[in-house]
């Protein structure tokens, strides 16, 4: 990012938030600009062959392989970023795909370049639009075109790695029920000579999707169900967001079946292009965009009949969901729910735990968010919760009372006013039984892991915060 978009967020940021809010997240961005250590490293040339050797016998032989369906829609695109779009989609190891540029430009000016290539490629499907409806309605408008088994969402000025439908695909080849499939992603500048911000994303996380469309680029869903629920024009601008939360809660009865059919492509596919009008640079150049996203998110909750309101948090475009009646009472999906553990000068030392025992976001200094993404601030799914800041659902602490008891030795476990475990008490008797810290986060993880290989959701809210 350079020194003129930064300033122009910190400014920003300290209209919304007051001075002190934005001395610490421009304090936390100068950070993580001298951590910045990433470089972009695209599939080999002997790979991109293996992978065009594996098409090329997938073609010839009678086994399945699903046609993608890439849609774009086109408004005044520059020319040279259509080329490159166009190109990048013709690059790709995996051939069995039909690129349709729906253009709802004024002009003549995206026809001209398009039909060139239709004309020479019979993949790429150029549909001149009547009128432009938006970003919804004109995407709804390319639907319509599609023949495909899976449709792919890619914007007008962005661009694919040549491995991205590949790797699509061979997921879909492993499992031909998943819905939706989304990668990891980083942006580039505007004349794609650099790379930065990579965006690693987690496996499917329903309360971090709920506090941020994390999902975003590179995106797959299956035809029949983007077909069904298209795109909502009331929407724009987060319609992207809205239709995820739809397809992953898809014909699910039960809210432990709530992306149960995504899945997530570990690896960057998609390269997102910020200029100066781009959401990405400049976070103002689309404010109603957030204010639907919150609309989205708490679409989401009514349609699941789930009482809460959603707000906007200090970054734009993150969310945070209150529950009427408590996390229990509206998401009978979490079974358990954890706080932070703070330290001296309230640093970050606790709370929310990976698999392998370390702790999320450890060393984090008071008032930071975590980084670009801010997820030391959100609620989120994790692995585990520490067992000195935990409340548990009546149902599920009755459910593993026995397992309870065997590990941290308390019969009957008495809970506090807000619901986390009594630490004056049940607290002070499971710390008497533990050795070390390090045997109260190994058991903590061991008890969290039970609960959720029975479906349960282990839910962390920073908000919920305790000085150990």
């Amino acid at each position: 990012m350079s020194a003129k978009d930064s300033i122009r967020k910190t400014i920003a940021y300290a209209k919304r938030n007051g001075i002190v809010a934005a001395w610490y997240a421009a304090k936390e961005r100068m950070q993580d600009n001298r951590n910045a250590d990433y470089t972009f490293v695209e599939i080999s040339e002997a790979a991109q062959c293996m992978q065009q050797k594996e098409f090329d016998n997938l073609e010839k032989s009678n086994i399945w392989h699903p046609l993608i369906s890439i849609v774009v829609p086109c408004y005044k695109t520059p020319e040279v970023y259509l080329r490159e779009l166009i190109e990048c989609v013709q690059d790709q190891t995996y051939g069995r795909f039909e690129l349709i540029l729906a253009d709802a430009s004024p002009d003549d000016s995206v026809q001209s370049v398009a039909l060139r290539y239709a004309d020479e490629d019979k993949r790429i499907i150029y549909r001149r639009l009547e009128s432009n409806g938006g970003i919804s309605d004109n995407t709804n408008a390319a639907l319509e075109y599609v023949r495909g088994d899976y449709v792919a969402l890619l914007d007008h000025d962005d661009l694919l790695t040549p491995d991205a439908l590949f790797e699509m695909a061979r997921v879909i080849m492993d499992d031909r029920s998943v819905e939706l499939i989304y990668s990891d992603e980083d942006k580039t500048n505007s004349d794609g000579s650099c790379y930065y911000e990579c965006h690693v994303k987690p496996d499917f996380n329903l309360d971090y999707l709920l506090s941020n469309n994390y999902i975003c680029h590179f995106t797959v869903i299956k035809a029949e169900i983007i077909k069904e629920l298209k795109l909502r024009k009331n929407y724009d601008g987060a319609q992207d967001f809205n239709l995820f939360l739809r397809v992953c809660s898809y014909k699910c009865s039960d809210l432990k079946e709530i992306g149960s059919k995504v899945r997530h492509i570990n690896r960057v596919l998609y390269h997102w292009r910020c200029h100066e009008a781009s959401t990405a640079v400049n976070p103002n150049s689309k404010a109603y965009a957030y204010t639907a996203g919150k609309r989205a998110v708490q679409d989401f909750m009514d349609s699941n009949c789930i009482a809460g309101k959603v707000r906007e948090l200090p970054h734009v475009g993150f969310y945070r969901t209150e529950y009427t009646n408590g996390y229990f009472s509206e998401r009978p999906d979490v079974g358990i729910v954890g706080g932070k553990l703070t330290g001296p000068k309230g640093v970050l030392v606790g709370g929310a735990i990976n698999a392998d025992g370390s702790i999320l976001y450890e060393g984090l200094p008071k008032g930071f968010s975590g980084g670009f993404q801010h997820r030391a601030v959100l609620q989120q799914d994790v692995d585990a919760v520490d067992v000195r800041y935990m409340m548990i659902a009546p149902n599920v602490y009755n459910d593993f009372r026995d397992l309870f008891t065997d590990l941290f030795g308390v019969v009957n476990v008495e809970f506090d006013q807000k619901g986390f475990i009594n630490a004056s008490s049940s607290g002070r008797e499971i710390l008497k039984n533990c050795q070390s810290e390090a045997e109260l986060i190994d058991k903590s993880i061991k008890f969290c892991a039970a609960v959720r290989a029975k479906g349960y959701r282990i839910l962390w809210d920073p908000r919920f915060t305790k000085k150990v």
